[in-house]
């Protein structure tokens, strides 16, 4: 872990990260890290649909760590992008169009939870 910078935050309803403070916790411990020059990872969980909420986590992101190091950053989504929340497809649509266009180093992985697999079984 010394070699680089692990961001953790969940954006549903009602996670501690979902609230500007738990979010600027989460992303000042990061920058506190004697690996601030380190390639940044960004691990995050619990989208549950709130399209809105991911965006707002990736403006702060992108505000803390800065355009070239979110771009060269690592994002590993862990699972459960859909159920709850009222835009599944825009956190989708955010995930596989808008985060590689905008930045295009970007190493992006989504790992399926068990409410996006009952979604994909469902559908």
């Amino acid at each position: 872990l010394s070699r680089m910078s692990i961001l953790s935050a969940g954006v549903s309803r009602g996670s501690r990260a979902s609230t500007p403070r738990g979010a600027a916790g989460v992303i000042r411990a990061a920058m506190r890290s004697d690996a601030s020059r380190a390639r940044a990872t960004v691990l995050t969980g619990d989208v549950h649909g709130h399209s809105k909420k991911l965006r707002h986590l990736f403006q702060r992101l992108h505000s803390a760590l800065g355009s070239e190091r979110l771009s060269e950053a690592r994002v590993v989504f862990l699972g459960d992008l859909c159920y709850r929340g009222p835009d599944t497809k825009g956190v989708l649509e955010f995930i596989a169009s808008e985060l590689p266009e905008k930045y295009p180093a970007i190493e992006l992985r989504v790992l399926a939870g068990n409410h996006d697999l009952a979604h994909l079984h469902f559908s």
